[in-house]
């Protein structure tokens, strides 16, 4: 892809995101994530890059304190895809950038799945496999916060994991019921890629954390040649930032950071119905 055309790219997905979010504005007051004690978290990303553009910054926060962070990579890409497949000695040359991305990251450990992308919201075999594994996850890790892409988004990757992950939860919380021993994590929640949340809470970024961030971004070279990500990570801080500057109480946790990332609580008892309104 031409630089001319990378450039087109960015700037059409830009004018999109803006109108995407003008449809979920903040009119109220937020929590800071630095109050909710997620020592222990699963971060589920439909693509390798997704976790540094929806969350990036608040990994580090976890990462900095020494808490656990463990990122599910789910989907590769196909001859489908915007960018196409590359390979570096037989491997995914965007599976070797997420290595390189985990050291300004630096969590814990990842899982690649590897699974097709654009193609699991019609193979239900496969979202069952899918929930069974996110399911044995945090059955297994015993996680006390889950991290999940919003389901309000264009990318139908994002919005069928989002799905698969709240049905994962929700299997959990129907074998708990049985077996009183199962471990149910304290706090869950979508964070924003490609579409808005209803942000209740915000992870306040510092100068050293944000320039991190976006060098997390940058190793993502084979995505970075057809979208430039980092003008994506600008559009979604500016449009939220004027949208938080009308409410006095969200300005004053403005001042003295250079960015932030948004992100919606899920309420257990809330689960079931997400699952049933989530457009695939």
């Amino acid at each position: 892809m031409s630089y001319r055309e990378r450039q087109i790219r960015t700037k059409f997905l830009i004018n999109q995101l803006k109108i995407k979010y003008s449809t979920n504005k903040i009119n109220y007051s937020l929590n800071n994530m630095a109050d909710s004690f997620c020592n222990n978290v699963l971060v589920i990303a439909p693509h390798t890059d997704d976790e540094v553009i929806g969350c990036g910054g608040y990994i580090q926060y976890l990462t900095l304190k020494k808490y656990h962070v463990h990122v599910l990579f789910v989907t590769v890409e196909n001859e489908r895809s915007i960018s196409k497949p590359q390979f570096l000695n037989g491997e995914y040359k965007r599976i070797i950038e997420s290595s390189k991305a985990k050291n300004y990251l630096k969590y814990t450990v990842s899982y690649n799945l590897m699974i097709e992308e654009r193609r699991l919201h019609v193979n239900r075999d496969e979202q069952m496999s899918l929930i069974h594994i996110i399911y044995n996850l945090i059955k297994n890790n015993k996680y006390n916060s889950i991290l999940i892409p919003n389901y309000d988004d264009f990318n139908p990757d994002h919005r069928i994991i989002s799905k698969n992950s709240l049905e994962a939860l929700d299997l959990l919380i129907d074998k708990k019921k049985d077996t009183n021993s199962l471990h149910m994590p304290q706090w869950l929640f979508f964070y924003e890629v490609w579409g808005p949340t209803k942000a209740s809470h915000i992870c306040l970024l510092d100068k050293h954390i944000h320039r991190q961030k976006l060098s997390a971004m940058k190793c993502y070279s084979s995505q970075m040649k057809t979208v430039d990500y980092v003008e994506i990570i600008d559009c979604i801080h500016k449009v939220r930032s004027d949208q938080l500057n009308d409410i006095e109480s969200n300005m004053a946790l403005l001042k003295n950071i250079t960015s932030f990332e948004l992100f919606e609580e899920i309420k257990i008892s809330t689960i079931k119905n997400i699952i049933n309104k989530i457009q695939i």
